[in-house]
């Protein structure tokens, strides 16, 4: 047949088209093959087999067929063959066992052979001979000539042809007949516009992937699900009691999984439909069958079964307009293509109820099906849930590609798929919200892992009930200890608790008392840390300032918390303050300090946590970890991180419960590697106990902060996702002890940690101390492992509220469900994640907006909030590139308003310096004439990425020419790759080109490493420009 046109010539059908272009795409893969594999056991007569093979493709023209295209145009040839249709292979091996195992592996082989359309045949039949009567029976198609239904009507003319051929009299209809009606008639305009309608502006569901990352193609794997005992039985007679198909049911029960682990409502799912126009086609072989989209929104407020009647109505629905062609649909829809995916769905289901046992049958002979191999390389579709109804049984398998799928996770959805059938049915007319996925066991367990696998025996027990208690009991123990370095300041334990003391009843005369909260806006030096000790030994809590923020800001914040005293150097502008018991009314526990983080309506929220939440981040996680430390040696403890983020207090930390020297760095050398790292030359000053995030780590880390000579012995890395590299550095490095971090300010610093010598790949930690971890779908329901949702964290950590904002209190700040303890909290966090089977913690993005940004949390708001304040400005809109790295930037996008005048890029900065603090200070501002939107009208947030720099931004500084000097030539060029800029000139300004105090760290240490010039932190923060730099460069060359 290779390649003749000669024949009957007939349009290809509309499933035939799309078999022949989805067979281009992988012209190599097996995945459009469908075959099956028998043992044969009798005397197998050959000629029987050819002589009945022979008659049935006489009878069928589409056995007959190749598929050629010319000019975009598919057609099928028909020709008259006389090929013979058998080949028989004998087996190879000495042994019985060695011919039986190499047939089975040529059997595998054999079905996943491809076919060439152009040549034909597009089937084949291979007998392997393992024994005299014994043998294998091999018969395959490409699917552009067969279906279920087909492969029906196949086995079933075998089973009578091999019997007695004569008896195959009867005429069937032909599958050319149907291709020229199906293309005479044309696509039906009523059934496009069902669809049109059933999938407007449908959107594929993105599925939590978690495969391994391979070559193109698909991975396939085949899962058996394992159903409670009875589960089908009881089912199919629920959806016998509730007049629907078990297809129906089975469907039903299938969108409310793919609800939870998608984590949307509107889903839809594919599946084939029969698509045989009336009962004669049924005996003819072809392919017939249509893909179809089924869509249906689950509501969490419906029952079941009130669920179950939309599904299968949306059936209903579909069978009457099976006979759209499938790429019809995908035509008129028009969204947007990707040719790995399908464009309208990501899961699909099969049902079959036809059994191969009963359906292949030789006269004389036993004939056996062999079950399907693991590996499913024949798979379509990325996910797929198979139904074989059979002899009143139902068998569920879940296929799989292992590129974007886990095995694990496949597992824990099989799992909860069995869980979620028998909850369902026992519960119809409860709301869908309420059926949980995991039942009693699974649930026990499932909270276990959200819990620290750190004995409490292993945690430290004080009789401590605030932060003072813990400090007064430390400088008790060791009070002619140094307690705190501040440049020249140096104070011992008793020192500091005197003066703390001293400064106590002070505090108390002007009126401090548990619940009042003490401004401290003081410079890195000994009195600050006097200060907060002072406040909670009065019993009040304190929000500490920097004195280097914008005054406004600092106002802002005095006046949102609700202060009325302040401890600085300076008189601190008057602010308008608010009532205190009304700010902090009904607090059952004394508040120990308020921080503020971004605000997502661009109000920054003051978090008030209290000394219950403190003492039990100092007790049951930070101790296992101090613990680690040599025993009885006190250590340097760096305090590398701003006082305005609660990092800092977890620093001071360990030198209020553990007796450890606080060294409080200067606001120059806590960002200046080159000192950082000539502290590690002497074990008196060297930093014992690193903790920053890790983008600063990795800067640190690449400067050379481990190979010093008196290197951290402990490392505490969080804030963002590490890189790879720096995870890898940290566990290879020989006796340090690292741990990853993860933590958020309304739950009291740190929840989660892990042990980076523990885990070769990053992990984001297993909760700690007395934190739980929960994953929940949107209605509150615990998630099974593995699943993705909400991560909710409870615990002694979970912090108070926001100070001044009950409303968005109560939204975040919420009861605990899943504790026995009465009156417990859980804190919303807005983060996506899951729960590994060995409890690790792993971030899948967030739900809303917020990003991460030189490892703080910004919400756009606040900076869109902050530009809109400016006269000139109709919109804005913040995002943010290469978030979680250090060169992450936050982006600025306005339109000016109308008769409001030329507003530049400098200008905008100029006008947010004295309202937000640097870190919240956009790296690129750009000026647009009107956002780009989306076609349902919203701001389309891709499209403004995707846009250039625009000349204003890019083009600023570049009239002039590159430097002829070769070192400030150089500068230039690594400040361009520092920054994640085209080019950088020396009249440039580091931090108009988008540097930030990170980037800065980052410049220092590449200048050292490539020029061998000690280019001073200070000097970058003060130049005007990068000619500012070159004397401090050449200085020191």
């Amino acid at each position: 047949m290779a390649n003749r046109l000669e024949g009957f010539v007939v349009p290809a059908s509309s499933a035939q088209r799309r078999m022949y272009f989805a067979t281009a795409l992988l012209p190599d893969s097996p995945v459009h093959i469908w075959g099956i594999t028998f043992t044969v056991d009798g005397d197998l007569e050959i000629d029987r087999l050819e002589r009945a093979l022979r008659v049935i493709r006489g009878r069928h023209d589409a056995l007959r067929i190749t598929i050629h295209e010319r000019d975009g145009e598919v057609f099928q040839a028909v020709h008259d063959v006389d090929e013979t249709l058998v080949e028989v292979v004998e087996a190879d091996g000495e042994s019985f066992e060695e011919r039986h195992d190499w047939a089975r592996a040529e059997a595998r082989r054999v079905v996943d052979v491809p076919f060439d359309l152009a040549a034909g045949p597009l089937w084949r039949t291979v007998v392997i001979r393992v024994a005299p009567r014994l043998h294998l029976l091999v018969i395959s198609f490409h699917h552009v000539i067969t279906d279920e239904i087909s492969a029906q009507v196949f086995a079933e003319e075998l089973r009578i042809g091999y019997t007695d051929p004569e008896a195959l009299t009867e005429p069937v209809g032909q599958y050319s007949d149907f291709s020229l009606a199906e293309n005479a008639a044309g696509v039906d305009p009523a059934g496009l516009d069902y669809w049109r309608g059933h999938l407007a502006g449908v959107q594929p569901a993105r599925l939590p992937e978690d495969g391994r990352q391979g070559p193109d193609g698909i991975d396939g794997h085949r899962l058996p699900i394992t159903l409670p005992e009875n589960a089908t039985e009881d089912f199919q007679e629920f959806c016998r009691d509730r007049g629907v198909s078990p297809f129906a049911g089975l469907l039903a029960v299938y969108f409310i999984l793919l609800q939870r682990w998608a984590g949307t409502s509107d889903l839809t799912v594919g599946t084939q439909m029969f698509n045989r126009p009336d009962p004669e086609s049924f005996r003819t072989i072809g392919f017939f069958a249509n893909t179809v989209a089924l869509r249906c929104q689950v509501a969490p407020g419906s029952s079941f079964g009130q669920f179950l009647e939309v599904v299968s109505e949306t059936i209903h629905d579909a069978l009457d307009h099976q006979d759209v062609p499938f790429e019809a649909v995908v035509d008129a829809m028009a969204p947007q293509r990707d040719a790995g995916r399908n464009p309208l769905f990501e899961a699909a289901i099969s049902y079959a109820s036809i059994d191969r046992q009963d359906t292949w049958a030789l006269d004389g002979l036993q004939v056996t099906p062999i079950p399907e191999p693991t590996e499913a390389q024949r798979l379509e579709f990325s996910l797929v849930l198979d139904v074989r109804r059979l002899a009143g049984r139902v068998d569920l398998v879940i296929e799989y590609d292992r590129q974007r799928f886990s095995e694990a996770a496949m597992h824990r959805f099989g799992q909860a798929y069995g869980s979620l059938l028998q909850a369902l049915c026992r519960a119809p007319d409860v709301p869908i919200a309420g059926i949980p996925t995991l039942d009693g066991a699974a649930l026990a367990e499932t909270l276990a892992l959200g819990t620290d696998d750190v004995p409490p025996d292993d945690r430290v027990s004080v009789p401590a009930a605030s932060a003072w208690d813990l400090f007064a009991l430390t400088a008790a123990t060791f009070p002619d200890r140094e307690a705190v370095v501040a440049g020249g300041d140096r104070l011992t334990f008793a020192e500091l608790a005197d003066q703390a003391r001293t400064m106590a009843a002070d505090l108390r005369a002007r009126g401090v008392r548990t619940g009042v909260l003490v401004g401290v806006c003081l410079p890195r030096r000994g009195d600050l840390i006097v200060a907060m000790l002072a406040t909670w030994c009065a019993g009040g809590a304190f929000l500490l300032l920097d004195p280097q923020q914008p005054e406004a800001r600092r106002r802002m914040f005095l006046a949102e918390a609700g202060v009325t005293l302040v401890v600085a150097d300076e008189s601190v502008t008057e602010v308008a303050t608010g009532s205190v018991p009304g700010l902090l009314a009904g607090q059952a526990a004394a508040p120990a300090y308020v921080v503020f983080t971004s605000g997502s309506t661009g109000q920054p929220k003051g978090v008030l946590v209290d000394q219950a939440s403190l003492v039990a981040l100092a007790t049951t996680q930070l101790a296992p970890m101090y613990a680690r430390l040599p025993a009885g040696r006190q250590v340097n403890v760096g305090a590398l991180s701003s006082v305005t983020f609660d990092v800092f207090v977890n620093h001071c930390l360990g030198m209020i419960a553990f007796g450890h020297r606080l060294l409080l760095l200067d606001e120059q050398e806590r960002f200046d590697p080159r000192r950082l790292l000539a502290r590690g030359a002497d074990p008196a000053t060297a930093i014992e106990v690193l903790d920053c995030n890790s983008s600063q780590m990795e800067i640190l880390v690449d400067a050379g902060v481990l190979d010093v000579p008196y290197p951290p012995k402990m490392v505490l890395i969080g804030g963002e996702s590490p890189s790879d590299r720096l995870w890898q550095r940290l566990h290879d490095q020989p006796g340090l002890i690292a741990f990853n971090m993860f933590g958020i300010t309304e739950c009291t610093i740190d929840s989660a940690r892990a042990e980076i010598g523990e885990h070769p790949h990053p992990v984001a930690g297993r909760a700690a101390g007395t934190t739980r971890l929960y994953i929940v779908d949107d209605q509150m329901q615990l998630q099974p492992t593995l699943f993705v949702g909400e991560i909710c964290i409870g615990g002694l950590g979970v912090a108070q509220g926001y100070v001044g904002q009950p409303a968005y209190t109560s939204e975040r700040f919420v009861a605990d469900p899943f504790s026995s303890a009465p009156g417990q909290r859980m804190y919303r966090t807005g983060d996506r994640g899951r729960l590994r089977p060995d409890g690790q913690l792993e971030f899948w993005g967030r739900l809303d907006d917020q990003i991460k940004v030189r490892g703080l949390r910004v919400e756009p708001g606040e900076l869109e909030a902050a530009l809109l304040r400016h006269p000139g400005i109709d919109r804005a809109a913040v995002l943010a590139t290469d978030a979680g790295t250090p060169k992450a930037q936050l982006l600025a996008f306005i339109v000016v308003d109308e008769g409001a005048g030329e507003l530049t890029p400098s200008a905008v900065r100029e006008f947010l310096r004295g309202r937000l603090p640097s870190a919240l200070l956009p790296d690129r501002v750009e000026v647009l004439d009107r956002f780009p939107a989306t076609p349902n009208g919203k701001l389309d947030r891709a499209a403004l990425l995707r846009l250039k720099p625009s000349a204003a931004e890019a083009d600023a500084y570049r009239g002039s020419p590159p430097p002829t000097d070769p070192r400030a030539r150089r500068l230039c060029e690594i400040v361009a790759e520092v920054v994640g800029v085209a080019r950088a000139d020396l009249d440039d300004n580091f931090f108009e080109l988008g540097g930030n105090s990170l980037l800065a760290m980052m410049l220092s240490s590449r200048v050292d490493t490539v020029l061998g010039g000690e280019l001073k932190l200070r000097t970058i923060f003060e130049a005007r420009s990068l000619r500012d730099l070159l004397p401090d460069v050449d200085a020191s060359a």
